[in-house]
């Protein structure tokens, strides 16, 4: 169920790179702009001004081991 103070962003228009497996593996130069999903984090980081900056994580929804 959404919540209603949940925001939404739409990212249709963005350059994409190949999916790589952890933070460490995105690559040092890319474009303004350009999006990579890392893999043991379930995040997608985004390019912005020389840098790799976070811009969502799924949610772990798990529940705590006894």
């Amino acid at each position: 169920m959404a919540h209603e103070d949940q925001k939404t962003e739409m990212y249709s228009q963005m350059d994409w790179r190949e999916p790589v497996k952890t933070r460490s593996d995105l690559p040092d130069l890319a474009e303004e702009g350009e999006c990579c999903y890392v893999q043991d984090e379930s995040a997608i980081y985004a390019f912005r001004e020389g840098g790799w900056i976070k811009e969502i994580a799924k949610e772990n929804n798990k529940s705590p081991e006894p």
